[in-house]
């Protein structure tokens, strides 16, 4: 395989994931746009965002099965078709709940396909340095933070929001070329040729594997060390997603104008931009223990959330959080694919990434709802003590698991080429599952 294609797939990677996936971490932009326009409860409201971004990671065990029956090319342009389709029909919504439909479901799941069939795409290319690879796709995500919460706000102003989504459809749209341009790797041939050669090439055989496949996620809670997993991923995803969509909510309520306040979440997307990189390179090679560096960068987000009240309400205290919570949170995306083959092994490697995201869809629905309860209920400081106590129990939670993972898993899992067949043992194992 020549470096070209690799390169061209890591490059359209980057992009699947820069114009498409990131648009997540600017719901609470459009959260504080819909309250000016529509006038509903802060908790009516977040459960619009909190759907959009759920779905992000609910759809992914079915992202995981149109990766297995069909590609991961197939995956991304029906994801950049439906974030298209869910944007244009949120511009002509006749009412505020038509939002749970157009916005929350079907944009939220294109983003969740345009995701999956990326990451899964460079696990193929990249079995040497999966880490370093996956970290330089999700560093479009930071750059998507960076850009998009002040972009959307300045749609917004001029547009305003139902045109607002009309123009982030036809960013999100453009996905669609680039991942045209993930062209199926030989051991995504070779498998779909064993599936065809054992239950025959007609199309409706297609919704059979799909069904099947989904069925093989139940054979994932065998394992204690992916049990631990998925309970650490609830409580963080929970706290996150509560922080990212009601981040700007909070900051406008201290005095921060809306303009402001997308600012600010635009420094939360410069240190997410650094820790996916930083954690990649980290975590590459075996230089830097990644399932260490999981639970240690949530003990220390825990951390500064429970010491955010005190200096949340001045500038520069703002300032600060955005940019560590991004530098301390975002690298866990980064580690998820590794630590995944280093629990279940390789040859269940895209069904327990499908898994862990949509684990990680539970935790994003329901914690912006708790959260704005206890807002409404007593005030933001207690939902920020919420919040810092979920994420020391998800590193809590990360130790433990580190005790259960197989100690060579990582030694099964190496990468020796097979003279035979001319294919490595992690391809083989892609190929007979």
């Amino acid at each position: 395989m020549s470096g070209a294609e690799k390169w061209m797939v890591l490059i359209s990677g980057f992009f699947t994931i820069f114009l498409g996936t990131s648009l997540g971490y600017s719901s609470g932009v459009i959260h504080v746009a819909l309250l000016e326009k529509y006038n509903r409860s802060n908790l009516i409201t977040a459960w619009v965002g909190s759907l959009f971004s759920s779905m992000f990671c609910l759809g992914a065990p079915i992202g995981s099965a149109l990766v297995n029956s069909f590609s991961c090319r197939a995956c991304v342009i029906i994801g950049g078709s439906l974030n298209m389709i869910g944007f244009a029909l949120s511009c002509f919504a006749p009412k505020f709940e038509f939002l749970f439909f157009s916005y929350g479901i079907f944009a939220g799941f294109g983003q969740s396909f345009s995701n999956i069939g990326a990451v899964v795409s460079i696990g193929y290319y990249f079995q040497k340095q999966r880490t370093l690879a996956t970290g330089a796709i999700l560093v479009g995500t930071g750059f998507g933070i960076v850009i998009f919460p002040p972009l959307i706000r300045i749609f917004i102003d001029i547009y305003g929001i139902d045109s607002a989504f009309l123009l982030i459809g036809g960013i999100s749209f453009q996905t669609c070329a680039f991942g045209a341009f993930l062209r199926p790797h030989k051991m995504e041939v070779k498998r779909h040729q064993v599936i065809s050669s054992q239950f025959g090439v007609k199309e409706y055989l297609k919704l059979n594997n799909i069904c099947s496949s989904l069925l093989d996620y139940v054979s994932l809670f065998n394992s204690n060390g992916f049990i631990f997993m998925c309970l650490s991923i609830l409580c963080w995803s929970s706290g996150i997603n509560s922080c990212t969509l009601l981040l700007p909510d909070f900051y406008a309520s201290t005095g921060s104008s809306p303009t402001e306040a997308a600012y600010l979440m635009s420094i939360f997307g410069i240190g997410s931009t650094l820790s996916r990189l930083l954690t990649g390179m980290a975590a590459v090679d075996g230089g830097i223990d990644g399932k260490l560096v999981y639970f240690g960068s949530w003990g220390i987000v825990g951390v500064l959330t429970l010491c955010f009240p005190a200096i949340g309400k001045v500038f520069w205290g703002k300032i600060i959080y955005a940019f560590l919570l991004g530098l301390y949170s975002a690298g866990t995306f980064v580690l998820l694919s590794q630590i995944a083959v280093d629990i279940v092994g390789l040859d269940r490697f895209a069904a327990a990434v499908g898994m862990e995201l949509f684990v990680s869809g539970i935790g994003f629905l329901m914690g912006p709802i708790i959260t704005s309860k206890i807002v409404s209920a007593g005030s933001y400081l207690h939902a920020f003590l919420f919040l810092g106590c979920l994420f020391v129990v998800a590193s809590a939670l990360g130790a433990v698991m580190i005790l259960f993972i197989p100690k060579n898993t990582q030694k099964r899992q190496g990468p020796v080429t097979s003279e035979d067949e001319g294919v490595s043992p992690e391809e083989t194992s892609f190929i007979a599952h």
